[in-house]
């Protein structure tokens, strides 16, 4: 059974494991949550989901807006079947330190929460319709692919990432067809010793610098296997069954390694304790992120990190996802 609320909203309850329709009141609608999104499988942004009778939207402490979602009305949806929409579903709660934190699967992303007020039942509940914000293509197309890639490997930032894990023999390459056809956006190919990228599937350049930073954490990793795991070996296994990493070890530590140098480098001009805050966030759905933080913070590259000495003595367990 559905509902439609005096506000217009069509609702269904599609809460993780099950499907029922519950009636809800327009008056509870919260002005927004603070917490954190993940969107793509990157790693989190701090911002404020808020929900109101038009719809759904995260907005980052710049103001960038990362999530748009318009509520469907109850007599449109009525009058199509065929009319696409989106769930906000509770996927699974955690712990982060004594606080128990709610993860939210929001289409293309995740939020997480650790003060949801009235989000678990709302969201649950209310039908979006997606507002068009990934762009339709990639980040090149078949011409500029080459010169795309090659940007990224002569850039600081390649720099960084070869003087922390060393640089392939070979330049950075493009993903072959039969990568292309299994969906894979970037592959470190061993026998050639190369990174492959595909910014033409790819849609952002921080999901390409991302790619890059996994595929270079493949080789490292392959290379130095037993530092890797004097690093990573007791940490906790990805809880969560829909992120990338969940079910391989290797594609775990890829991406903890990955997100490590997602928040070394955003957070090279924050000496504020939030960076620890965030941190959390990062282990939380990524864990061994904090391990490997501390171990590459120590490196000469990040010698004058503002947040080296916290980090260098901060010290605590890996939340576990239940």
């Amino acid at each position: 059974m559905s509902v439609a609320l005096e506000l217009g909203m069509y609702l269904v309850l599609a809460a993780a494991g099950q499907d029922q329709s519950v009636t809800y009141q327009a008056a509870s609608l919260p002005a927004g949550a603070p917490g954190y999104f993940s969107r793509n499988g990157l790693p989190p942004v701090r911002g404020v989901l808020t929900l109101t009778a038009h719809g759904l939207t995260f907005r980052s402490p710049s103001g960038s807006v990362l999530l748009n979602y318009q509520t469907i009305p109850g007599h449109e949806l009525m009058g199509s079947s065929q009319r696409p929409a989106s769930y906000a579903r509770l996927a699974y709660t955690g712990k982060l330190g004594s606080r128990v934190s709610y993860v939210f699967r929001i289409n293309d992303g995740v939020f997480e929460t650790a003060d949801p007020g009235g989000l678990p039942g709302m969201l649950a509940q209310a039908l979006f319709e997606p507002v068009p914000s990934n762009p339709a293509y990639g980040i090149a197309n078949a011409v500029t692919a080459t010169g795309v890639t090659r940007q990224l490997s002569h850039s600081a930032y390649a720099d960084t990432l070869y003087a922390l894990f060393g640089k392939p023999a070979r330049p950075v390459g493009l993903v072959g067809p039969r990568g292309i056809r299994m969906g894979d956006l970037a592959e470190y190919v061993r026998p050639r010793d190369s990174v492959a990228l595909d910014p033409v599937h790819i849609i952002s350049q921080d999901q390409l610098r991302h790619a890059f930073a996994h595929e270079l954490g493949h080789r490292w990793e392959q290379r130095e296997m037993g530092r890797v795991d004097s690093i990573l070996g007791d940490v906790l296994a990805v809880g969560d069954p829909d992120r990338y990493g969940y079910g391989s070890r290797a594609e775990h530590r890829a991406e903890a390694i990955a997100f490590a140098v997602h928040f070394l480098q955003s957070t090279m001009a924050d000496a504020s304790s939030d960076g620890l805050d965030l941190l959390e966030h990062y282990e939380f759905l990524v864990p061994g992120t904090r391990a490997m933080v501390r171990y590459l913070v120590l490196l000469p590259t990040y010698r004058r990190h503002p947040l080296r000495a916290s980090l260098s003595i901060q010290q605590g367990p890996s939340p576990l996802v239940q």
